[in-house]
């Protein structure tokens, strides 16, 4: 059984928004899958779960992927997905961010870091920082 952990969120870039869907194993907390796209839609999600399946071959039986209550995950199309390739759907207490805490830690350490060196690059480009 292994039980793994799923999301989007939003990264601001040049153009715009790039939306990052991950799927996060919590044996390891290892990123097992992830895909971008320019909005969050239920195909993001479902392509998340096809590179799932393709980089990590078939799920133990009764593998869980938790994910918060949002209307993609809970969608018809994307439990029936879910039940293709052998796992089945858990989720979120409504209002309960920290139901989902190991990706939603992931995502705040990976846009804490994106802004340090975004700042660091602002500041080097602009001769302020440490200049010993």
């Amino acid at each position: 059984m292994k039980k793994l952990v799923t999301d989007m969120t939003f990264i601001p870039v040049v153009e715009g928004w790039l939306v990052l869907s991950t799927v996060i194993d919590l044996f390891n907390h290892k990123i097992v899958a992830w895909e971008t796209a320019p909005s969050a839609t239920l195909q993001l999600a479902l392509n998340t779960l096809k590179k799932l399946v393709s980089d990590s071959g078939k799920l133990p039986e009764n593998s869980v992927i938790h994910s918060d209550r949002g209307e993609t995950y809970t969608s018809e199309t994307y439990i029936k997905a879910l039940k293709n390739i052998g796992t089945r759907p858990s989720y979120s207490r409504s209002g309960r961010c920290l139901d989902n805490a190991s990706m939603e830690s992931f995502y705040g350490h990976m846009k804490s870091e994106n802004e340090s060196k975004r700042q660091n690059s602002f500041n080097a480009r602009n001769g302020s920082g440490n200049n010993r």
